[in-house]
């Protein structure tokens, strides 16, 4: 069970980063053109803040539960970005599964990535 949701996790990751450039480029519909830039640059927005402060292996001074707690964090404002973009069901059922992962990180904690590793090796 842990691992799935580990899995759910990264998959809410990606989803982070799409929900970002659908609403960048939803938000900026006046912008002409210059909308996917704002789609592909939220993205990448969301990349770099996710590599620089979340990242797993990135040395940072910042405990893993403190990260798992940024991460959730990002990934409700892009959950609250597809709300802002029109997209309201879709932005509750995304928020609500990012609140569930991250109360089944709570209680399941991450172990099971750490058993994984050992099968693995």
């Amino acid at each position: 069970m842990a691992i799935a949701n580990l899995f759910l996790r990264f998959v809410l990751e990606l989803c982070a980063i799409a929900a970002a450039s659908w609403s960048g480029y939803e938000l900026a519909a006046g912008a002409g053109p210059l909308r996917w830039l704002v789609g592909v640059g939220a993205a990448l927005a969301v990349i770099v803040l996710w590599a620089v402060v979340v990242a797993p292996t990135r040395r940072n001074g910042l405990s893993a539960a403190r990260k798992e707690r940024i991460g959730t964090a990002i990934m409700l404002v892009t959950a609250a970005s597809l709300a802002l973009s029109g997209e309201g069901s879709l932005a509750i059922i995304f928020g609500a599964l990012i609140l569930l992962n991250a109360a089944l990180l709570v209680v399941l904690g991450r172990d099971a990535l750490d058993h994984l590793k050992g099968v693995m090796a």
